[in-house]
């Protein structure tokens, strides 16, 4: 039987799976992270997790903000894929993209002004981000990506992206030094964030009790 919270996360979608707004990817995976914690059952949302993959996939690799979106994809959405890849199939998706770079370049799309030619096409030369994809596809991370990934947690402002980055890294069994100092401060600030009025996210945060890891 599905959870009435999972029940909601799928009802707030639209047909293709996602949401209106341009961080579809980010959005299920930070919503299936935050129901993992919770002790619920996540299973029934893979089916929302193929739907997007298969709407949005443009070619081996590359995928859309949406299914009508030019717009080239965000960092963002980069790490709600490799995520929520991690999560569903066993990092097949994180794979994918990883290996159809040129040169490490993930040309998506479109900047915002409709013009050829994107930074975004360039995450992943950034190694807090290989970081990310390589462990969500099961591959070795160097010296160099563990400490860019540690910094990217101690001094990123972007609390809801830093909490998706945090369930992600406990989900992998990944080990940070700062996790403690992260997760003091992520108690204190992240429910300012726009989730914050979300009904879902507060049902599950309510659900959860202030967890970040599944021992309990």
């Amino acid at each position: 039987m599905i959870h009435p919270l999972i029940q909601k996360i799928i009802d707030s979608t639209n047909s293709w799976g996602g949401w209106s707004h341009q961080n579809s990817h980010l959005e299920l995976a930070s919503l299936v992270l935050e129901a993992r914690v919770a002790g619920l059952d996540i299973t029934p949302l893979k089916a929302l997790y193929d739907l997007q993959i298969s709407t949005t996939r443009t070619k081996p690799g590359h995928f859309l903000r949406s299914p009508d979106s030019t717009m080239a994809t965000s960092h963002d959405e980069l790490i709600g894929l490799v995520a929520a890849s991690y999560l569903f199939d066993g990092g097949a998706v994180a794979r994918e993209i990883l290996d159809n770079t040129v040169f490490g370049i993930w040309n998506t799309g479109k900047n915002e002004h409709g013009n050829w030619f994107d930074f975004e096409w360039f995450i992943l030369w950034r190694p807090e981000y290989q970081a990310l994809a390589k462990l969500a596809a099961g591959r070795k991370l160097n010296i160099i990506q563990k400490i860019a990934l540690n910094l990217s947690l101690i001094y990123s402002k972007a609390f809801n992206v830093k909490r998706v980055k945090l369930l992600f890294l406990y989900a992998a069994n990944e080990t940070c030094s700062n996790f403690g100092k992260i997760e003091a401060e992520l108690g204190n600030h992240y429910k300012g964030q726009r989730q914050f009025d979300d009904p879902i996210y507060k049902a599950l945060w309510e659900t959860n009790e202030g967890r970040y890891t599944l021992d309990f």
